[in-house]
């Protein structure tokens, strides 16, 4: 609408209602809109998503929602450079996220498509964040930013044999990548040619 460009989200994941089929959905994502995306389809009369990407969601939108009323149209503080500012971002976001809930059964949706035990599968949608002590659980986070300047972040850390206690303080590793450098300005004629140019837009009565 205002001519921008538009993001779209693909994915490719196995059917929800048909064992060895695959389903592909585009989905447009609206600006300012938080978008949250779980490995694993829902049947289709599911209304909502899994809980725990819910949960997700809620915690980044906080984050988002206080840096835009901390920050306002800013990209943070004057004094900091883009890459403390998206420290910053990376260290907000990981400590939010770094949340779990165990979910009664009658906050899941219909667990019967799984081929594990009932009380199994629901150990499993527990979330957004699972201590991986037991074999099972969040193995890594990541996180990708770009400022506003054009240069980009991108944040990873291990937690496959951190508790949830730990988690939120987990150090990130970081690695930041540089906006290609813009194009050169097209060379100037040579003189004798810009003469010719020049005299060329001369006429005669």
């Amino acid at each position: 609408e205002d001519g921008g460009a538009e993001f779209w989200l693909d994915s490719v994941c196995p059917s929800p209602d048909a064992i060895g089929q695959w389903v592909k959905t585009s989905e447009r994502v609206e600006k300012g809109t938080v978008f949250a995306q779980s490995n694993e389809p829902l049947p289709r009369s599911a209304a909502e998503p899994w809980p725990k990407t819910l949960l997700f969601k809620e915690a980044v939108s906080r984050v988002l929602e206080e840096l835009q009323s901390e920050w306002g149209g800013h990209t943070g503080s004057e004094n900091h450079t883009p890459a403390q500012q998206a420290q910053e971002v990376a260290e907000r976001l990981g400590r939010a996220v770094a949340c779990s809930r165990t979910f009664e059964p009658g906050e899941l949706p219909d667990l019967s498509f799984s081929p594990l035990p009932s009380a199994e599968e629901t150990v499993l949608q527990n979330g957004p964040y699972i201590d991986g002590l037991a074999g099972y659980g969040t193995r890594s986070q990541s996180v990708f930013l770009v400022h506003a300047s054009g240069e980009a972040f991108y944040f990873h850390r291990d937690t496959s044999a951190i508790p949830i206690e730990e988690a939120a303080d987990q150090a990130w590793t970081a690695r930041s990548f540089l906006p290609p450098p813009s194009p050169p300005p097209p060379p100037s004629p040579p003189p004798h040619l810009r003469a010719a140019t020049g005299e060329s837009g001369v006429g005669s009565n």
